[in-house]
């Protein structure tokens, strides 16, 4: 088995490795996003410790991109089914290349396959209802089957109460209960040991579980007018609907060198100090007096470092929170204290100015040094107390 050889048809190949920053035809750096492990195609950072492969190189090109082009899997120009490429080709440790299955000679969908393409808008959940007052992004926990497609995310008002551990109970508006309906008798056929059924009987939302969906519960709707789930399901605190659209809005905002580089008075700080390079982003720092100094973000600085925070979130769910912009409003999704009973999302309003002001030990940064190139200001490399910490709560 041998690294992989450099492809860079269809496009001009970047230099260095955007995340652990080595050039071409050189071995990745051990932590590095972007390197694949050679045994199975898949994210280097995810393997087995005792695989054995050999350190992947970068090669001038995201992984999985060249695959995409030959194959025609586009959901848009530029815009790689990285997605459909997981879910339906074949990686062959020999060639170090994804393949198509055997059979599978054209780049159609063959007839009876669920189409491999985006769901609705990140903002979104399946059928367009975004959040309303009061409500949070809910995701069920998937079958361990189920493909990712298929996962959704819903908007819905949660009790203070969780159950069994981390679970929320949802409280659901009629439009969307009903999206819930739907998504639900979908996904059943995955798993039918992990998915209920559910449907409407006039104005009562009737959910079967159990083996073979036998047990049947009625659920009337509440003073509140919304169908309250209790413990119906394995619900946890999630973020807008994971689309490959929105996947790819993300890397153009961390492919943005504009949106790392600092203004006169900002400074790099990071929320992930093993990993200064990737997660730098340029902040003003506040303080009054006796107390410790906040970061106050840009805008489109904002949206780098949510874009940043989530996508680190699916690769290590355990280190890195959830966040998300509802509107003008920053959403921030602790990874743990989610399970706690009470817990809800922190909403980050724009300050008078529209820049946000991170002033809450739930995410907490510290300076970074600069790269040795280019005109980046230098931060302090010594982390600072408070809110400029690299604890986490």
């Amino acid at each position: 088995m041998t690294a992989h050889a450099t492809d860079t048809e269809g496009t001009s190949p970047e230099p260095l490795c955007p995340d652990c920053e080595v050039a071409l035809g050189q071995y990745h750096l051990e932590g590095c996003d972007l390197a694949r492990c050679l045994a199975n195609g898949r994210q280097r950072l995810a393997h087995d410790p005792s695989c054995g492969c050999p350190q992947d190189v970068w090669t001038g090109r995201w992984p999985g991109e060249a695959e995409c082009e030959e194959f025609g899997w586009m959901i848009g120009p530029g815009l790689h089914d990285i997605l459909r490429l997981y879910a339906t080709a074949e990686w062959d440790p020999d060639t170090l290349r994804w393949t198509l299955p055997p059979g599978r000679h054209d780049t159609t969908t063959v007839e009876g396959e669920q189409p491999m393409t985006t769901l609705p808008a990140a903002s979104d959940s399946p059928a367009g209802t975004g959040l309303a007052a009061g409500e949070c992004w809910i995701e069920f926990v998937p079958a361990a089957r189920a493909a990712e497609p298929h996962q959704a995310s819903f908007p819905a008002a949660v009790e203070s109460r969780r159950h069994h551990g981390p679970w929320v109970r949802p409280r659901l508006r009629r439009e969307v209960a009903e999206e819930v309906c739907q998504w639900l008798n979908m996904v059943y056929p995955i798993d039918p040991d992990w998915y209920p059924l559910a449907r409407f009987e006039d104005d009562q939302l009737v959910v079967f579980t159990g083996q073979g969906a036998r047990r049947r519960h009625e659920i009337a709707v509440g003073e509140d007018g919304r169908y309250p789930l209790g413990e119906l399901g394995r619900w946890f605190l999630s973020a807008p609907t994971w689309t490959l659209v929105g996947f790819h809005r993300q890397l153009e905002l961390l492919r943005d060198a504009e949106r790392r580089r600092p203004r006169p008075g900002e400074t790099l700080v990071t929320c992930d100090p093993a990993r200064t390079s990737a997660s730098g982003f340029p902040a003003r720092l506040d303080a009054a007096p006796g107390q410790a100094r906040v970061p106050v973000f840009r805008p489109e600085i904002a949206e780098a470092v949510a874009a940043w925070c989530t996508t680190s979130h699916f690769t290590d769910p355990d280190r890195h929170p959830l966040a998300y912009f509802d509107g003008g409003t920053l959403v921030h999704v602790h990874q743990h204290q989610r399970a706690y009973d009470g817990y809800l999302p922190w909403r980050i309003d724009p300050d008078p100015d529209g820049n946000y002001r991170i002033d809450c030990d739930q995410w907490t940064f510290q300076t970074a040094p600069a790269k040795s190139e280019g005109t980046v200001r230098s931060g302090a490399a010594t982390p600072e107390r408070g809110r400029l910490s690299g604890s986490r709560s």
